[in-house]
């Protein structure tokens, strides 16, 4: 298993984080890392991710939201190919550290048979991906 991990402070209030987080047709204009998603945010629904990790081709994943806590979490989970070569469960944690002032963490955890073949470079990539999200979600919020 492989873990990417990243947070930074945001000084904007909690609830507009996560407006801004959950609000997937706004992701083209803002988000230079999941540059479109589509689907209901509730447990089970089954979402389209379009991602454009750094070193990487483009890629459309079909996860499904696994955990749902108004303006504290969104996970899901998902696979690329099939089964077992490249599982991930993505997740995003929100925190209000005083008031108008919100941490986000983002992180996923990686396993399956490509894990072990691409760990530095997934590792590596993915963590680039996440500080650009995180950085855009950042400025997004505070305007």
């Amino acid at each position: 298993m492989l873990e990417v991990y990243t947070e930074i402070t945001i000084d904007a209030p909690l609830h507009r984080v996560w407006d801004n987080l959950i609000n997937f047709s706004q992701y083209p204009q803002w988000n230079p890392f999941l540059i479109n998603a589509k689907g209901e945010i509730k447990v089970g629904s089954q979402l389209q991710i379009t991602a454009q990790p750094p070193g990487f081709k483009r890629m459309t994943m079909n996860p499904t939201i696994v955990k749902v806590e108004n303006c504290q979490e969104l996970r899901w989970k998902g696979k690329v190919i099939a089964p077992g070569i490249l599982d991930g469960e993505h997740i995003f944690k929100l925190e209000e550290v005083a008031p108008h002032r919100t941490k986000l963490i983002q992180q996923e955890f990686y396993s399956g048979l490509l894990v072990l073949l691409m760990a530095k470079k997934l590792k590596t990539n993915s963590q680039k991906g996440f500080e650009l999200m995180n950085q855009s979600l950042k400025k997004l919020s505070e305007t």
